[in-house]
């Protein structure tokens, strides 16, 4: 049986730590609100018995955060992609 799943993922709120006093003692850490950003999860199984194994694809678009801290800084529109193979035991 080869079965597969998609989600949409809406980001309703994050927060971005930038720890800067871990490069540079003087320097002070910002925490920066980033409001906007979506994703996606797709993924294929092919199912046996009690197990099944199949590809996995993360991706997400965060827009640019708000800008902060002093000197000001920000977190610049992003995106990232996780690929990955599962493995699942049934019980």
């Amino acid at each position: 049986q080869l079965t597969s799943t998609g989600e949409y993922l809406y980001l309703i709120k994050g927060l971005q730590v930038s720890n800067l006093s871990d490069g540079n003692p003087v320097a002070k850490d910002v925490s920066l609100a980033q409001p906007r950003g979506y994703g996606f999860r797709l993924a294929a199984m092919m199912r046996f018995d009690d197990w099944s194994v199949g590809p996995t694809l993360n991706y997400w678009r965060i827009e640019q955060s708000e800008i902060g801290g002093q000197p000001p800084v920000l977190e610049p529109l992003n995106t990232s992609y996780e690929v990955g193979f599962k493995f699942m035991k049934h019980f």
